[in-house]
């Protein structure tokens, strides 16, 4: 009976922590809840050191998280200005539709690609049916530079205009010490997020 109430209980643990963990989520509001209830103490010390290091961790991440991205901001507003030959660049967006019109200044959502840069991630990435056609850079004034992505029937331009300029914001970031310790935290605090979901699964079904 004992063991049957303690897998439940370790259960509802995984429940609460496994959505998290495998993401090493920056959010860390569901870390600050869950040690309040008294069924997280049931867990062994050792197993419950290790969370709460990964808690720490995850901690850390999100004032980290917020310098890096607006170092990422920066490069890619100076990147942006060195590879189009623009001045005072101000802000950079890449422009979301699910069908535009040729030579659309904007879309249906735009975005400046930061968290991209921080993660060394794909900036043209985005969700099923949407595509990015636009790149748009802003001036002080306000004043709009596009860069079309796409046409109309989906078909690459200026494609390698926006490889130089991202290759260029990758560099930069690449030499960046704030991003750099930034990316570095948050592999380590993934690669524990997943190893310490391995580990509360593992012991479920060792209690089984």
């Amino acid at each position: 009976m004992a063991s049957g109430r303690l897998v439940k209980r370790l259960l509802w643990v995984y429940s609460i922590f496994a959505p998290y963990l495998i993401v090493a989520s920056l959010s860390t509001q569901f870390l600050n809840n869950i040690a309040s209830d008294w069924m997280y103490y049931i867990l062994d010390p050792n197993l419950r050191a290790r969370l709460e290091d990964f808690q720490r961790k995850a901690r850390a991440l999100g004032p980290a998280k917020d310098l890096a991205k607006t170092d990422c901001g920066n490069i890619i507003m100076e990147a942006a200005s060195e590879a189009f030959q623009l001045q005072d660049v101000n802000s950079v967006f890449l422009w979301t539709s699910r069908s535009w019109d040729e030579d659309q200044p904007t879309g249906e959502t735009g975005r400046a690609p930061a968290w991209e840069l921080a993660m060394d991630l794909d900036p043209l990435r985005t969700t099923r049916g949407y595509h990015i056609h636009t790149m748009q850079i802003l001036d002080r004034r306000e004043q709009s530079f596009s860069v079309p992505l796409l046409s109309k029937d989906k078909v690459p331009l200026r494609t390698a205009s926006f490889h130089a300029f991202w290759e260029l914001a990758k560099k930069k970031a690449a030499a960046n010490g704030e991003i750099a310790s930034f990316r570095e935290s948050y592999t380590g605090a993934r690669e524990l997020a997943i190893e310490l979901e391995q580990t509360l699964d593992s012991e479920i079904k060792r209690l089984r």
